[in-house]
């Protein structure tokens, strides 16, 4: 019994022992490879290359005592089913290793080359694979300030030590999975381009749509033999649900369905079907596909300025809305700049409002409109309430100006239209202080709310219910109410109202949105700033690394 006793702890320890040197073998391999690392700034494994936050990579190692991380194989699981379905976010698997994981792993499982060198080569991928999943599902692939040096939004990657992070993660493996699956599930807008995503490549898979051919404009009533061709497209995009018929005339269901598409293709909504409706209907699935793509890229980009109470701007969509506790308590139609004179992306923070505001004439809108009106008919000024003020504020009689010599270099003077109904700010200015000189404001040019595409201004916001927008960010309906603005609107006297708390204001860019009524209806916004495709074409190359501030 004794000698059975002794054999049996003699073999525990056997089998102990050679665990210990198996692990310790694969330790010395992890040493070797990131001390290559570290050396070479890369390291290829199985034609993957390590060239990444390869800082941080060595330390996580150094750290642990070069032991390995992956040692449970269910995390591993979870990590590669995470990679296998990141085209759902409109990313790449092919930026996670995953060729090269599933290379290492079939290695390992059918023993070929050295094992410890197999198993520590997939523990530096795995590894490495989750750092760039984490930091592209937090943060975009794509660095935005590589693509507008306005960008102000928030770029902290994580709060605290990164790699402590990453050890907390991957405590276990149910902290792996719900921590992957709350970066892939950031909010309502991220959910619904998700399925959007889902849809149009499953149309692209069942064939897309048709190519409708050129041809003279058609209006309700009129006879083409593309009618059916037509009415084909739009029952594969959900917009029309009956079969085509087999008549070429243009019905007034068919009517109904071009409206429900130029609807969600911010076109004019008058069931003529004119050059842009045919174009908008000719863009490939494929294209849309790059788009819903581009647009998940920019939800990230945002993510983490989404939460609490701000208003935000989408300025390809023409929209404006008050988010409190994840949900629009308002929104309005805005109309924003020309493509010359681009509305630009950025944060800022709402601090005061205006009744009755001036409005001082930037330079540019100064050189390049007003100097030209002026030297041709110096009444104009006049006619637009407007008056030339020095720099301390005292007023200079026009008469002495002669504008045929004047410029916009050797102009020393403000030109600045006085409070009424034309001023260029309407009635009402919502201000957020910022080197752009951009705000929310009035318009008198309130027609062009009526348009489908709304690029008119020199870069402001200008806004459809701007007082509906400032009752609710002073949050006093008693005191400050549509009423009692409206009285101070009649004294036509500048006057300021602080905000109780200043909010957040984001002017974003989204090509991709959803019915604000219906909110699983896809609306494709114009790429009126045309800023999808560079976009589109970093998602499409290998990823470059540039280092938040804190990692």
């Amino acid at each position: 019994m004794l000698k059975k006793i002794t054999i049996l702890r003699f073999l525990i320890l056997f089998f102990w022992s050679q665990m210990l040197l198996a692990n310790t073998d694969v330790t010395t391999a992890l040493r070797n490879q990131i001390n290559i690392l570290e050396q070479q700034q890369t390291l290829p494994i199985e034609n993957e290359k390590i060239t990444a936050a390869t800082g941080l990579l060595a330390n996580i190692y150094k750290i642990r005592q070069y032991a390995a991380v992956w040692t449970h194989p269910e995390q591993v699981k979870t990590l590669v089913s995470n990679i296998e379905t990141i085209d759902q976010d409109g990313l790449s698997s092919n930026d996670y290793h995953l060729q090269g994981i599933t290379k290492l792993r079939q290695k390992i499982a059918e023993n070929q080359g050295n094992a410890n060198e197999n198993q520590a080569n997939l523990d530096i991928l795995l590894s490495n694979a989750l750092l760039r999943l984490v930091y592209h599902l937090t943060y975009g692939k794509i660095d935005p300030y590589s693509l507008d040096p306005n960008w102000n939004f928030s770029r902290k990657f994580i709060d605290g030590d990164p790699v402590s992070l990453f050890n907390k993660v991957l405590a276990s493996n149910s902290t792996l999975a719900d921590y992957i699956f709350q970066l892939r599930n950031q909010g309502t807008y991220h959910k619904f381009l998700k399925v959007s995503l889902k849809q149009y490549r499953a149309l692209k898979i069942n064939g897309g749509w048709p190519v409708i051919p050129e041809g003279g404009t058609l209006k309700p009533g009129a006879q083409d033999s593309r009618i059916p061709l037509i009415h084909q497209r739009l029952m594969i995009t959900g917009d029309i649900q009956s079969p085509a018929p087999d008549e070429s005339i243009y019905t007034a269901e068919l009517v109904a369905g071009i409206k429900k598409f130029q609807d969600r293709h911010v076109l004019e909504s008058d069931g003529i079907i004119g050059k842009k409706t045919l174009a908008a209907m000719n863009i490939t699935v494929s294209a849309r596909i790059d788009q819903i793509r581009a647009n998940l890229e920019r939800s990230r980009w945002v993510s983490q300025d989404i939460h609490g109470k701000f208003v935000i701007v989408n300025i390809a969509g023409f929209q404006a809305y008050l988010v409190e506790d994840k949900k629009i308590i308002w929104h309005s139609k805005v109309q924003v700049g020309k493509a010359y004179r681009q509305t630009p992306v950025f944060k800022d923070t709402i601090t005061y409002i205006d009744i009755n505001p001036t409005w001082t004439v930037p330079p540019t809108i100064l050189k390049q409109d007003i100097l030209p009106k002026l030297r041709k008919d110096p009444g104009y000024l006049k006619r637009k309430n407007m008056v030339v003020l020095d720099h301390q504020g005292n007023n200079i009689d026009i008469a002495s100006i002669n504008w045929d010599k004047v410029t916009g270099r050797n102009f020393r003077h403000m030109i600045r239209q006085q409070p009424g109904p034309s001023n260029a700010l309407g009635r009402i200015k919502i201000m957020f202080p910022n080197k752009h000189a951009v705000y929310l404001h009035d318009t008198p040019s309130k027609k062009k709310f009526n348009k489908s595409e709304r690029a008119f201004s020199s870069g402001c916001i200008r806004v459809q219910k701007p007082f509906e927008l400032a009752e609710l960010l002073l949050g006093n309906s008693e005191k400050w109410n549509l009423e009692s603005l409206n009285k101070i609107v009649e004294t036509e006297k500048l006057t300021r109202i602080k905000l109780p708390k200043s909010i957040p204001v984001l002017v974003t860019y989204a090509t991709v949105d959803f019915d604000i009524d219906q909110n699983q209806i896809v609306k494709f916004n114009p790429d009126i700033y045309s800023r999808d495709q560079p976009i589109i074409n970093g998602l499409n190359k290998n990823f470059t690394f540039v280092a938040p501030a804190n990692l």
